[in-house]
C-alpha cells in the first residue's frame, strides 16, 4: 500500500503545483532546481532526486497527509475515499 499512496500523493502534488501562484514555496522550490511545474518534469524529477530532496519538495507544499483505515481487509487503495492532503497555507484537509 506504501506505493500506492505515494504514487497518490505525487499526483496530487503534481495537479497542485500547476495552479499554485508563482510566490508559492512549492513553486519556488521547483524554480530552484529548474523544473517546470507540469507533470513530465516533476516525475522525471522525483526519479532522480534523492530522499532528502523529495522530501524538501513535498514539505514546500505539503503541510500533512492523513490515510484513514481501510473498510476491510484485501480492499484495493482508493485514494479519494482515504486520503487527505493539507496543503501549506490552508490548514484544512482536501
Amino acid at each position: 500500500m506504501a506505493a500506492s499512496v505515494e504514487r497518490a500523493v505525487i499526483e496530487a502534488f503534481v495537479e497542485r503545483v500547476k495552479v499554485l501562484p508563482a510566490g508559492h514555496p512549492a513553486r519556488k522550490s521547483l524554480a530552484d532546481q529548474e523544473v517546470r511545474p507540469d507533470r513530465v518534469a516533476l516525475m522525471q524529477l522525483w526519479g532522480r532526486s534523492g530522499l532528502g530532496a523529495l522530501r524538501a519538495l513535498l514539505s514546500a507544499g505539503i503541510e500533512r497527509v492523513s490515510v484513514a483505515r481501510a473498510e476491510g481487509r484485501g480492499r484495493r487503495f482508493d485514494p479519494v475515499k482515504r486520503l487527505r492532503i493539507v496543503w501549506v497555507g490552508e490548514g484544512r484537509a482536501e
